[in-house]
């Protein structure tokens, strides 16, 4: 009996710990960083012309409007990569205390635009672009975000104790998964501003052609 009676008690705290979440200041951060990128993408691409949402630096090159559809795919499928599978797949718990600490060093990695990578396949953009104005995107794009806001604002779910790859040697946990959207989004400003630098350099160099 006595045997019992400890552990229902364990049992409790292990649920009780579990119901605790993430902590305020976790999720403040969180929906801060998500709000804070989605504003500066907002920013960067308002007022772009047709011409300038589809140009291209060259052909091997993305238009800032499939950079935008890429960094709404990667939104999308980060979600789901959470909600779907992380929360619902086996907790380890023993990982917490071993991967504390590491948001900063991870956030400053995935925005580093000068370290380039290869995109996943499934978030590649297509060829043809999915939205043919900004404004179009920008209502896509603001559901998603929304939605990722929403859930980090609102979970109960301690997302520390859930873990997947980032890479064969690094595991990131079910939060800093939900800002990796945020530092993904920084990433891809900086891959607009470049855009935009050849823009102006093209512009400047068709300018000169007509004096």
């Amino acid at each position: 009996m006595k045997n019992l009676v400890m552990a229902c008690c364990l049992s409790f705290l292990v649920t009780a710990a579990f119901a605790q979440g993430i902590s305020q200041k976790e999720r403040s951060f969180a929906v801060n960083y998500l709000e804070e990128s989605r504003y500066h993408l907002l920013r960067e691409i308002e007022g772009l012309t047709q011409d300038e949402w589809s140009f291209k630096p060259s052909a091997e090159q993305w238009s800032i409007a499939q950079v935008a559809e890429h960094i709404a795919l990667a939104e999308n499928g980060l979600y789901h990569l959470v909600v779907d599978k992380l929360i619902n797949g086996e907790a380890s718990p023993e990982k917490k205390e071993k991967y504390a600490g590491r948001d900063s060093r991870f956030i400053h990695v995935v925005a580093d635009r000068p370290q380039k990578a290869q995109t996943l396949e499934r978030f590649e953009p297509m060829e043809s672009q999915k939205w043919s104005s900004p404004e179009e995107f920008v209502l896509y794009f603001n559901n998603l975000r929304d939605r990722t806001i929403d859930f980090v604002k609102n979970t109960d779910i301690d997302l520390r104790l859930y873990y997947s790859n980032f890479t064969p040697m690094v595991e990131l946990d079910a939060y800093q998964w939900s800002i990796f959207t945020g530092a993904h989004t920084k990433r891809h400003l900086l891959q607009i501003g470049e855009i935009k630098e050849a823009m102006a350099l093209k512009k400047e160099g068709d300018d000169v052609a007509n004096e």
